[in-house]
Parts: structure tokens; C-alpha cells; sequence
């Protein structure tokens, strides 16, 4: 259990890394965007236009596999999040946020690319002890 767990602790902790600061971000903006003054139109729309963000990247993501590679892939999203992240405090404007907010619901599609980069060189019992240790982190990230 230990080298299962040990070959795949530094994925374990990008992931559970990247629920924490995703959940942060969800319930951070609408509360800033309200204490900046934004319409409660755009308020709403900044959940919105995340969902629309996790729709294209659902349809996009395969095309930027194939293209690129899934580690490639991994890093580029997670570099994205980041920026976007970055840049919702320096621009303060609904525009900005609005993209910022589809870019970082784009960029959520890298867990399945998280997931498939720590199963692909897993077979037989190895895989299904990898599945098992990531299932808490993804039953979590989809609540």
C-alpha cells in the first residue's frame, strides 16, 4: 500500500490542492463581486459563464491531448487557472471576470486528465488501488 501510495502522493497532492483553492474561488468571487458593486445580473452570470467554460473544455480537452500530450495538457491548464486567478484582483471590471471565471470553469476539465495521467501506467491490481485512492478526491471535487 505504502509504494502505491508513494508513486503517486506528489498527483495526490496537486489534486487536493486544486479542490481547495477551486472551492475557495467559488465562494470568494460572488462575495468580492458583490462588495465591488457588480449588477446582480453579472453575479450570477460569473456562475454561469463557469459552467459554459466547463462545457468547452469538455468538448475541446481531447483535441489539446491528442495535440499536445496529457502532461503537457495538465500543465498548460493548471498555468491558465493560475493566471486567471492572478488576474481577477488586478482587473476589476465584470468584462474581466466574466472571462476569468470561463477560463478557470475551462480549466476545471484537467481532472479528468489528472485522473487519466495517474491511471495510464497502471495495470491490473495496481490500477484498481490507484482508483480507490483517488475516488474521495474526485466524490469531493463533484460536490
Amino acid at each position: 500500500m505504502t509504494t502505491a501510495f508513494s508513486s503517486i502522493a506528489a498527483l495526490l497532492l496537486s489534486v487536493l490542492m486544486l479542490i481547495g483553492g477551486n472551492s475557495l474561488i467559488g465562494i470568494v468571487t460572488p462575495l468580492r463581486a458583490r462588495a465591488e458593486g457588480f449588477p446582480e445580473l453579472t453575479v450570477g452570470l460569473l456562475g454561469s459563464v463557469y459552467f459554459a467554460g466547463m462545457l468547452a473544455g469538455t468538448l475541446a480537452a481531447p483535441a489539446i491531448i491528442r495535440r499536445g500530450g496529457h502532461i503537457r495538457a495538465y500543465a498548460a491548464f493548471v498555468a491558465l487557472a493560475v493566471v486567471s486567478v492572478i488576474l481577477m484582483p488586478v482587473m476589476v471590471t465584470p468584462w474581466a471576470w466574466l472571462g476569468c471565471r470561463a477560463l478557470i470553469g475551462f480549466v476545471r476539465q484537467l481532472s479528468g486528465v489528472a485522473r487519466w495521467f495517474g491511471m495510464i501506467h497502471a495495470t491490473g491490481e495496481a490500477a484498481g488501488r490507484r482508483s480507490l485512492n483517488l475516488k474521495p478526491f474526485y466524490i469531493q471535487w463533484e460536490a
